[in-house]
């Protein structure tokens, strides 16, 4: 940053030295020429004198040089505007130099007017677009004399105009020249120049910021030289003090009740459930014998029990598919398998019309086919009570959509027979 400061200040005192260079040579040429008279005399009387032709010349190419460096400068280049007030600086430049070496004929004054008339302008919206609101003022007030004393310095015996037009255009050289001097104020990036930017590696020197608030750092273990032998590192651990182990509760005795091993869950058949909760009710009878005193111990005959009636009635062993691992993935067994899962039991081939899956107690017929079957049977079996079901194996995928369609046709005909027997019971 340091550098293009020093740049600025130099193509700075570029400007200002053009605007003395030309004044030094004014008044030299004022002073030593014995005609002119100050107030009355014009400014082309002044072009006899060598002093003021080298001043222009010499003047004129330092302006050149100093708005060629302008228009190479960062911040005019990234603006179109900069670069034309820029160009129309090094122009009016070279312009005065020709004006000196003309010796003032019309045609390279106007020309002269015109160009730095133009430049004032574009420096206007220079300072517009680069929002220097102040010296977008000043530049605009500079410009409107500059234009009005141009014009006015070529019509009639206006001699004043001439020295008023060149004191403009002095001060605004030496506003622009001055602005090379202001301090460079950089602006925040926004958008993706503000995320680049905080891309940037951090300096090495640079202090970290420290957490806040500051934690005491432990000290890190110091770590063993590489060429310790590992002998060491085995005594290290045996010198070790060993952490003594929480003694374990005994635990304590189990009532005579509790003490019996409980047999393990096994899949059973609904022949080998049955015959086990039986086997079970006698154990808990004579239990409740043995334990009762010795003279009100009257044996009794054990009643048979009758299991309430659920929801999905399970018909005795003997009429069920036993065949409870179900191996194979044709669409019967996944079928069977799912209304398995749901605790309906069924019977394949069944009874003279040969039902190939057979819920019996509901009377649900279920027929799993290849394509659409035979169904003459069907009205015979519906006069009997039964509710026929048909499948297609193509649309059995896993079966659990036809098990729920099964197990609500299970529940309705139930429900329908409990309701029909109660009925018939309140009638008696």
């Amino acid at each position: 940053m340091a550098t293009a400061l020093n740049k600025d200040k130099i193509i700075g005192a570029l400007g200002i030295a053009a605007v003395i260079v030309f004044l030094l040579s004014l008044i030299a040429a004022i002073v030593m020429s014995d005609d002119f008279v100050f107030g009355s005399g014009a400014l082309s009387d002044l072009f006899p004198e060598q002093a003021f032709v080298a001043g222009c010349v010499v003047a004129g190419i330092i302006g050149a040089l100093f708005g060629l460096l302008i228009t190479l400068g960062k911040e005019e280049s990234k603006v179109f505007i900069g670069k034309i007030r820029g160009v129309l600086m090094i122009l009016s430049g070279a312009a005065l130099a020709v004006l000196g070496l003309m010796n003032g004929e019309s045609w390279t004054v106007y020309l002269f007017i015109a160009l730095i008339t133009l430049a004032a302008a574009s420096d206007i919206f220079y300072n517009w677009v680069a929002d220097q609101k102040i010296i977008m003022v000043i530049s605009l007030l500079l410009a409107l004399a500059i234009a009005l004393t141009g014009i006015l310095s070529q019509t009639g015996e206006n001699n004043m105009m001439g020295f008023a037009f060149i004191m403009f255009v002095s001060l605004w050289v030496i506003l622009v020249a001055a602005m090379r001097f202001a301090p460079v104020v950089e602006k925040e990036p926004a958008g993706k120049e503000k995320k680049a930017k905080s891309k940037e590696p951090e300096k090495k020197n640079a202090p970290k910021p420290k957490p806040y608030p500051a934690k005491k750092e432990e000290p890190a273990p110091q770590k063993k030289p590489a060429t310790e032998k590992p002998v060491y590192k085995e005594k290290a651990k045996a010198e070790e003090p060993k952490k003594e182990e929480p003694k374990k509760e005994e635990p304590k005795p189990a009532p005579a009740a509790e003490a019996k091993e409980q047999p393990k869950l096994k899949v059973m058949s609904s022949r080998e459930a049955a015959a086990a909760r039986e086997a079970r009710k006698k154990e808990e009878a004579e239990e409740e014998i043995a334990a009762a005193p010795a003279a009100e111990v009257v044996q009794a005959p054990v009643a048979e029990t009758v299991p309430e009636e659920a929801e999905t009635y399970t018909e005795p062993e003997e009429e069920y598919d036993e065949d409870f691992e179900i191996v194979e993935d044709t669409p019967d067994a996944l079928l069977r398998r799912a209304t398995w899962n749901k605790g309906l039991r069924c019977r394949r081939d069944y009874g003279e019309y040969q039902i190939p899956i057979a819920y019996v107690k509901a009377k649900v017929a279920v027929y799993v086919e290849a394509e659409a079957g035979d169904t003459s049977g069907d009205e015979k079996l519906r006069e009997d009570g039964w509710t026929v079901l048909r499948y297609l194996e193509k649309d059995i995928t896993d079966g659990k959509d036809q098990a729920e369609e099964i197990s609500k046709a299970v529940k309705e005909n139930l429900r329908a027979e409990r309701a029909a027997k109660k009925k018939k019971s309140s009638k008696k």
